[in-house]
């Protein structure tokens, strides 16, 4: 039925009478002018959409089905009025379409009629002629300006203004009780808008099913572009700033969330005397504030902020526009700098104006409730968690499941802020550290479990307990073994490091030793493999030095016993065994053996490289050896320690001059003994003092 007739198409749109004259005289041809092309359109169709008046005429006189409608659902009358370029020729093939009985309510697929396009080209004389309009003047044009609303044809308006009168204007209404002034505030028509009024449209006037004036109508409006002086007109109108729409909302509180960065139509408002702090129970007591802080909109903040509004107000859900600031600024992801500056901005001007740091929100869905400070310590950066700091935030508070402001710390990805608050604990660092939350986590067990490196580190150079159980009955080492991570080879080998016990164990009676054993990971086997033999091979290195004898049973029998270790790595026992052997028969320096260097106490081999000389000849023989097993530890250990040394040095050259005493050196080794590896490194790092009193790092 839609086959395409490709020729009798190509015919019809050459404009020739004569030529149309000869194809509609071929019998042939007839019988095509009345079927479909394959998208349902009739020759009719064409001839319609071309505006050809004469052959609509010779295509009605064959026949040509007048209401036939194609794929579009559209009539050849619905085609004219649609496609038809030559606007004076319309109404002409209307004219005859509708003598020929053509239906003018019949709707498109879009529910559309020919009227409704012919107005949408502001054909005013083509849109008289179709008979769904009462020939009763009023009437008509009641139906004109309901169908110009419709399409946002405003010029047509102006076109119709002598056919109805203002007290027309002033009665419509549509179907949901609103008025004409409703329709032009929407569509930001200040023209119209002014028009109305004059006319005497109430300003105050509300739609009986919306419920809204134009008033709200203008203040939930996009379009920023008009917005600001259609309310202006509205308020100079004697719009009341009172009303609410149904959600208790103000037209300020309606501007702060639809509009971003609409200061001018929030000045306006304010001016006219609207309330800055208007609660509502049926808005569940929001402010204009908190809207516009859940919003992120910042420019209208910062203008209700200089204008009276109070931070710390919130809502019945217990949200305060600090936390929810926080909460928009880092839902969005890291900002740029210029975004950063305006946060940061934001935040202060909330502080600086009495929002509390302190306080808690009501419980989210988890059941958590916490403050701005907790949200701001986890997110946030240096800048703003000092800003908070300095607006009196206490990190020592605990939310209602135990954790404090380092267990939200930790959970940061810029260690630089965790490092900002253990310096801020000073000397109560460690108790803090050792804090546990109601569901039994550490500071250290919470970057573990989020796979933070550098916090790990941070926290151990910190002295944190790597050893310390938690309520679950694990160790951070126990948690990373037994959960198979993936990717934590460096959190585990930074645990043992600093001393986590690889014999510590579980509430199966396993140790983190046996479970290594067990993993199907070959790097991690041997990493925890080769530390628990370490630390095997220090106990029995303590015993003999303190006995004054030399380290005997250096066998894999006895490594192997003392680590309760099956045969299983029995090769690899063998192998440490005899780099062991070889390790202490190695003396490098006036009867230091490299397993002393490996073995020894911290405190001895601090001792050991303050010796200029006994560093050099440690590197010149490490260079020349290979120690496959504990080639890495040893020299990791030795290098850290010589870092150690330089740092103590730096650091007691520094407190020996900022001390009023003559000799000092007695206080000043004491002040260094109760100083973790961190604060040394942290008055190394201090840039101005090294400056001022160096100019460089001395070097051994």
């Amino acid at each position: 039925m839609f086959e395409e007739k490709s020729t009798i198409v190509e015919r019809l749109h050459v404009a020739d009478p004569q030529l149309y004259a000869e194809i509609i005289g071929e019998a042939k041809t007839i019988c095509e002018l009345l079927e479909y092309n394959r998208r349902g359109n009739t020759a009719l169709h064409d001839a319609a959409a071309l505006g050809n008046v004469q052959l609509v005429i010779h295509l009605l006189e064959i026949s040509c089905h007048v209401d036939a409608r194609n794929q579009d659902f559209e009539t050849p009358l619905i085609r004219a009025a649609k496609h038809a370029e030559n606007i004076s020729e319309i109404s002409k093939v209307l004219a005859v379409l509708l003598k020929a009985g053509a239906d003018p309510l019949i709707r498109d697929k879009d529910n559309l009629r020919a009227v409704d396009y012919c107005l949408e080209k502001e054909d005013l004389e083509s849109a008289r002629l179709l008979s769904c309009y009462s020939l009763d003047n009023s009437s008509l044009c009641q139906k004109l300006l309901f169908d110009t609303i419709l399409f946002d044809n405003w010029s047509l308006l102006k076109r119709i203004e002598p056919a109805y009168s203002r007290t027309m204007v002033l009665e419509y209404r549509d179907e949901n009780g609103d008025s004409l002034l409703h329709y032009a505030v929407t569509a930001g028509n200040v023209e119209l808008t002014r028009y109305f009024l004059s006319c005497g449209v109430d300003v105050n006037d509300v739609g009986f099913v919306s419920g809204l004036t134009p008033l709200i109508y203008a203040a939930k409006s996009h379009r920023r572009m008009w917005k600001s002086e259609i309310i202006k007109i509205l308020l100079e109108a004697g719009a009341d700033v009172t009303v609410t729409d149904s959600s208790g909302y103000t037209a300020l509180h309606l501007c702060a969330k639809y509009t971003r960065g609409d200061t001018e139509s929030i000045r306006l408002l304010l001016d006219a005397g609207i309330d800055v702090n208007s609660q509502k129970e049926s808005s569940r007591m929001m402010t204009p504030l908190l809207v516009a802080s859940k919003s992120g909109n910042i420019e209208v903040m910062q203008l209700l902020l200089e204008r009276g509004a109070d931070p710390k107000l919130c809502s019945i859900d217990g949200e305060y526009p600090l936390n929810s600031t926080i909460a928009v600024i880092y839902h969005t992801g890291p900002a740029h700098r210029q975004e950063a500056r305006v946060h940061h901005n934001i935040l202060k001007l909330l502080l600086t104006c009495g929002a509390d740091p302190n306080q808690f929100t009501e419980p989210n869905k988890n059941g958590y409730s916490f403050n701005a400070f907790m949200h701001i310590l986890s997110v946030g950066d240096v800048r703003q968690v000092q800003l908070f700091l300095n607006h009196g935030a206490d990190p020592r508070l605990t939310d209602n499941h135990g954790q404090a402001g380092l267990h939200y710390a930790a959970r940061n990805l810029d260690s630089d802020v965790l490092e900002l608050l253990l310096d801020f604990f000073g000397a109560d660092c460690a108790k803090e550290m050792r804090r546990m939350s109601q569901p039994g986590h550490t500071v250290l067990d919470i970057a573990v479990k989020k796979k933070h490196l550098d916090n790990v580190r941070l926290l151990c150079e910190s002295g944190a307990d790597v050893n310390a159980v938690s309520k679950d009955g694990e160790t951070p080492l126990l948690y990373l073994l037994t959960h198979k991570s993936k990717g934590v080879e460096s959190l585990v080998e930074l645990l043992l490091w600093y001393g986590a016990d690889p014999f510590a164990k579980i509430i199966t009676g396993e140790t983190a030793y046996q479970l290594a054993l067990r993993l199907k990971k070959r790097i991690l086997n041997k990493l925890v493999l080769r530390y628990a033999l370490l630390k095997v091979v220090r106990h029995l290195y303590k015993a003999a030095k303190s006995s004054g004898e030399k380290l005997e049973n250096l066998d894999s029998e006895t490594l192997r016993v003392l680590t309760q270790e099956d045969q299983v790595n029995h090769s690899y026992f063998v192998k440490c065994a005899k780099e062991l052997n070889r390790m202490q028969d190695m003396v490098f320096y006036d009867k230091v053996s490299f397993l002393d260097i490996l073995a020894c106490s911290d405190r001895r081999l601090l001792s050991h490289v303050r010796n200029a000389e006994l560093v050099s000849a440690f590197k010149s023989c490490m260079n020349s050896i290979e120690m496959k097993i504990f080639g890495d530890v040893i020299l990791k250990r030795f290098h850290e320690a010589v870092a150690e040394i330089k740092t103590l040095i730096i650091a007691s050259d520094v407190l020996k001059k900022q001390l009023p005493v003559g000799n000092c050196d007695l206080v000043v080794e004491q002040i260094l003994s109760y100083l973790s590896k961190r604060e040394l490194k942290k008055i190394v790092q201090d840039r101005m003092i090294l400056y001022r009193d160096y100019g460089f790092i001395p070097s051994m």
